[in-house]
């Protein structure tokens, strides 16, 4: 069962203390941060590319991608 958008904003703040989590992962999902900001509060399953690119950041905690990725990357198929 997928997640709700307020059950990955906790874990998402938890991981990533400290760090501007939800702008890395608008850009990666390109859409505008108020969407994502918007999808995190809901008590109801994220878009699709919104949750695959929270999967791909919670996957390595994040290391490789807030150090490297580009806008978009993680919306790649």
């Amino acid at each position: 069962m997928a997640r709700t958008g307020l059950e990955v904003a906790i874990e998402m703040a938890s991981r990533f203390q400290g760090r501007d989590w939800v702008s890395l992962l608008a850009d990666q999902a390109r859409h505008t941060r108020d969407y994502v900001e918007w999808n995190l509060r809901q008590p109801e399953p994220l878009p699709t590319d919104i949750a695959r690119a929270v999967e791909l950041m919670l996957a390595d905690d994040g290391a490789n991608i807030l150090n490297k990725a580009k806008p978009g990357d993680l919306a790649k198929p």
